[in-house]
């Protein structure tokens, strides 16, 4: 016991630990499972962070730095972390067009910051913005600019609208069709209007899960 205390935690870890296992009666080579789980999830937890940290920077950073963290990263047996690592990667190589982009006639900066937050956000966040996109495409100047700002976007960077593809299909469609579905007389009371959007949201949300299951099957 007192030889153990002798020791440095810091320089003399293994000693440490092999003392205390002496002391105990436990054989050190035999691996702790409950230490074990929190190691694992200790890992994953520092795997998950790296992977975010990437994502909140993957429109300003170096591109051939993002490239090689990308590439370092190990996501075996994580396949949310994979996915969104993929996704990572698409934007990376799309973001050598993008001053081209900007420069077009059509390019609406408004609707590209949101449709960038759609692409990285967090589930919740991007679910959100696509919500408050769709609402906005009630005003008549707001919808003509983001369906020509659609079609811009599938033209030169089609591999970013393939990743919401089932958004862009509901955008274009609920033009035809929901919109069409509610009439708002200047009369009604600003209580009605209110639920008349919820209406909308409500309907949008169900319309985008359908697109999203077809896309799925196709």
């Amino acid at each position: 016991m007192i030889r153990c205390l002798r020791l440095n935690p810091m320089w003399q870890a293994d000693q440490v630990l092999a003392s205390r296992a002496a002391l105990h009666g436990v054989d050190a080579a035999i691996p702790n499972p409950q230490q074990a789980a929190l190691d694992e999830r200790a890992r994953k937890a520092a795997l998950r962070n790296k992977v975010y940290k990437l994502r909140d920077k993957v429109w300003t950073a170096s591109r051939d730095d993002l490239r090689k963290r990308l590439s370092q990263l190990s996501l075996e047996g994580e396949p949310e972390l994979a996915a969104l690592a993929d996704r990572l990667r698409v934007i990376v190589d799309a973001r050598a067009k993008l001053p081209q982009l900007t420069e077009h006639r059509d390019f609406d900066g408004d609707f590209f910051e949101c449709f960038q937050k759609v692409l990285t956000g967090s589930v919740r966040q991007s679910a959100e913005m696509r919500e408050r996109v769709a609402a906005s495409f009630q005003d008549r100047r707001l919808k003509k600019r983001g369906l020509r700002m659609i079609k811009l976007l599938r033209e030169k960077v089609p591999e970013l609208t393939a990743m919401e593809e089932p958004w862009f299909k509901l955008l274009k469609s609920r033009c035809g069709s929901v919109s069409g579905m509610f009439v708002v007389d200047t009369n009604v009371s600003t209580f009605s209007r209110a639920w008349i959007g919820v209406a909308i949201v409500l309907i949008f949300q169900l319309f985008y899960r359908l697109a999203k299951l077809l896309v799925e099957v196709e």
